[in-house]
């Protein structure tokens, strides 16, 4: 059984970090997809996080507004 969950133990690490709450800090409107940077866990940061929004429409938050990030894969260099 200990074999098992030291097996599983990097799985769970990664599905746990899939999803984080955040605090956006910076919004960056001049790249092709518009990019905000966030405050996430205790004292991380992410940069250059894509943010999609609807066709047809624009909007930009204000600092301090709170997101949903999302690690594509529980990669977290490639948040959005």
């Amino acid at each position: 059984m200990i074999m098992l969950e030291t097996l599983i133990a990097p799985l769970k690490r990664r599905v746990r970090l899939m999803v984080s709450r955040a605090v956006v800090k910076l919004v960056d409107d001049s790249l092709k997809m518009q990019g905000v940077q966030l405050a996430l866990l205790s004292g991380e940061t992410a940069d250059r996080v894509e943010r999609f929004q609807n066709f047809g429409f624009t909007s930009v938050p204000l600092a301090g507004a709170e997101a949903i990030a999302l690690a594509v894969g529980g990669n977290r260099d490639h948040l959005v």
